[in-house]
């Protein structure tokens, strides 16, 4: 009987972490594949945009209350209607003919509507501060806040990062002399 008891007993506290588990798990592991491949569409419609020039296009992928800041963190702004504006400007400028390729996308969700995109990106075709040659290929680290609003995912946040390798004699993380 105490033998009865006890597998009985083992039986009920072994259910717990069941009983704990949504039932709705393999809903909720399908939902999350389908907004990361909605956030990976979402930074490839970024690069489309950026590669046919067109700022609208570009800009419409934004929260109308996005924070933008350029890789060398003169330009920070906000709003849809100024990154509008700055890309209209850089689609006719330097970077009219330039092209973008995202060759990596990494997604963690912080809350089923918000989550942080680290992409790798390649950039050809810039055309110099000189206004005549063209730069050579650069490689940009951009980092993005993205949250989902209605069921369709934008940009939050935008803060881009160009790889610049060290001068010749740097050591990462060593102090200056």
């Amino acid at each position: 009987m105490n033998r009865l008891l006890v597998v009985a007993l083992l039986t009920v506290i072994s259910s717990f972490p069941i009983l704990g588990q949504s039932p709705d798990t393999k809903i909720e592991k399908e939902s999350k594949t389908q907004d990361e491949a909605a956030i990976r569409k979402l930074m490839e419609d970024l690069a489309a945009a950026w590669n046919t020039h067109d700022g609208v296009s570009f800009s419409i992928l934004f929260a109308k209350d996005a924070d933008f800041t350029n890789w060398r963190g003169t330009l920070r702004i906000h709003g849809r209607e100024e990154i509008k504006k700055m890309n209209a400007n850089l689609a006719t400028g330097m970077f009219r003919q330039s092209k973008l390729t995202v060759t990596s996308t990494q997604i963690r969700f912080f809350a089923p509507d918000v989550a942080v995109v680290h992409c790798d990106w390649d950039l050809i075709g810039a055309i110099d501060y000189d206004g005549k040659s063209i730069m050579s290929p650069r490689t940009y680290f951009p980092l993005f806040v993205v949250t989902r609003e209605n069921g369709n995912w934008s940009i939050a946040v935008y803060q881009n990062v160009l790889l610049q390798p060290l001068p010749p004699g740097a050591i990462i993380g060593a102090p200056p002399k």
